[in-house]
């Protein structure tokens, strides 16, 4: 297990995914424990949503050049 440990903290940056944050979590109880009752909540419905709080907008970069001011 501790083999395992070691692998995950030496590639943390190449892994992504639900399976290894719950792989990672397997040597720390209150962070599985965490995980496992924040899951439990959001299946519930009793987290809190934020995906209605997120706003996407296009913004232009106006760059100003010495010859003829703004492009």
């Amino acid at each position: 297990m501790a083999d395992l440990e070691n692998e995950l903290k030496k590639r943390q940056n190449e892994l992504d995914g639900q399976i290894f944050e719950i792989l990672e979590t397997f040597s720390d109880f209150e962070s599985f424990k965490s995980m496992v009752l924040d899951y439990r909540n959001m299946k519930m419905g009793q987290s809190i949503d934020f995906s209605m709080d997120i706003s996407v907008r296009k913004y232009e970069v106006k760059i100003e050049s010495e010859d003829n001011g703004i492009i």
